[in-house]
């Protein structure tokens, strides 16, 4: 009979509510910073969101991004985005439906002087 071979025990992963839980306790002395489009934060920092409650910023994903870990999930967020010289964005351009281009492409339609020699009698 084969040895054995000794397995590695597993721990289970851990829920974004227990990994919360533990950043928030070991953050306990910090400050929250109430949310904003605007705002500037850095990692390790709190987070007080008006619709998921308090998170803290786990990673700057870019200039404009972070990964919060609320209590529910880890979410990424707005950072950083100056919300009073945004420019408008541009105007959509209309849509064309592919219904109208099948129909336009294969239906015979008269052109206008077509239309016109219909309409008036040959004069002989």
């Amino acid at each position: 009979m084969a040895p054995r071979i000794a397995r590695k025990k597993v721990e289970p992963k851990k829920s974004a509510a227990d990994l919360w839980k533990e950043e928030i306790e070991r953050a306990a002395e910090l400050p929250a910073k109430t949310y904003t489009l605007d705002g500037h934060y850095e990692e390790g920092e709190k987070v007080d969101h008006s619709s998921f409650g308090l998170g803290m910023v786990k990673r700057l994903i870019s200039p404009d991004k972070m990964e919060v870990l609320f209590e529910e999930e880890l979410k990424v967020m707005i950072r950083a985005v100056d919300i009073t010289n945004t420019p408008p964005a541009p105007p959509k351009a209309p849509r064309r439906l592919s219904w109208a281009r099948r129909q336009s492409s294969n239906s015979p339609r008269a052109s206008a002087q077509e239309m016109q020699s219909v309409s008036e009698p040959e004069t002989v």
